[in-house]
């Protein structure tokens, strides 16, 4: 490798192990679960959807290629979803006309559209 070479990419279907530890620690004060089936890179069934994540859990994910990246599989139970966001923006516009008249533009959807349709995922700043 070069001097100016950039380090190969991670492989997507790798669990950080860094962004695991920090789930594991959230896990002991709030449930984060499996928002999906969590599913190898060769179709077996880790966890299913509902499953909690949490310290025992740890060293399994990180044993395995997944089929998806870990961060979309997982959230906070009770935690904010991009549908409850929707129906929040949607009650400001109404409430708020001039909010509305600024969230508007021709080029792309209205936000009580665009809003719920956000992918939200449980991203750690330090991984």
């Amino acid at each position: 490798m070069s001097e100016h070479a950039l380090p190969p990419s991670p492989d997507p279907g790798e669990v950080n192990p860094h962004y695991l530890d920090h789930l594991v620690d959230t896990a002991s004060t709030q449930a984060v679960e499996a928002t999906e089936d969590i599913v190898t890179g060769n179709g077996v069934k880790l966890l299913a959807r509902g499953a909690r994540i949490d310290a025992a859990m740890r060293e399994r994910l990180l044993a395995h290629k997944l089929s998806r990246p870990l961060e979309q599989c997982i959230g906070i139970a009770g935690g904010v979803t991009p549908a409850q966001i929707g129906l929040l923006v949607e009650q400001w516009c109404d409430e708020q006309p001039v909010l509305a008249t600024l969230a508007t533009d021709d080029r792309a959807l209205p936000l009580t559209q665009s809003l719920p349709r956000l992918k939200i995922s449980l991203r750690c700043m330090r991984c």
